[in-house]
């Protein structure tokens, strides 16, 4: 099985041509590497021009953000920051706790890490 994470439409439609099964869709509310579209923007795009499931990502954490991708024609959701903070998660306590602090003013969407746009929490280095 395979389901690439895209962050535009047009990649998309490339994986989609390319056999994928399915296609998880990032919008700029996503954790990690990002693009800036939102995903309520993002999101009824792709679902409109690929003919295989999409899930969506990119800032979901409780049932209201299923529903509402759930409207948008998402299959389901996919989430990684939200589960940083469960028993499993090998993430140190500290960062879990640095995480239960943290508020909207403490994530920041940089450039330092690679050169690409990455949403994450604010440290002395970023």
């Amino acid at each position: 099985v395979v389901v690439p994470s895209v962050g535009a439409r047009r990649h998309a439609e490339k994986v989609a041509a390319w056999g994928a099964d399915a296609v998880i869709v990032q919008g700029g509310e996503g954790g990690g590497h990002t693009g800036n579209v939102a995903t309520t923007v993002l999101l009824p795009q792709v679902v409109d021009a690929v003919d295989i499931p999409v899930i969506a990502a990119g800032g979901f954490h409780d049932g209201r953000g299923l529903v509402a991708a759930l409207a948008y024609g998402a299959g389901g959701v996919a989430m990684g920051t939200r589960f940083l903070l469960t028993s499993d998660s090998t993430v140190p306590d500290t960062v879990k706790a640095r995480y239960l602090a943290a508020t909207v003013k403490d994530i920041t969407l940089t450039t330092a890490v690679d050169g690409l746009p990455h949403r994450m929490l604010r440290t002395e280095m970023v």
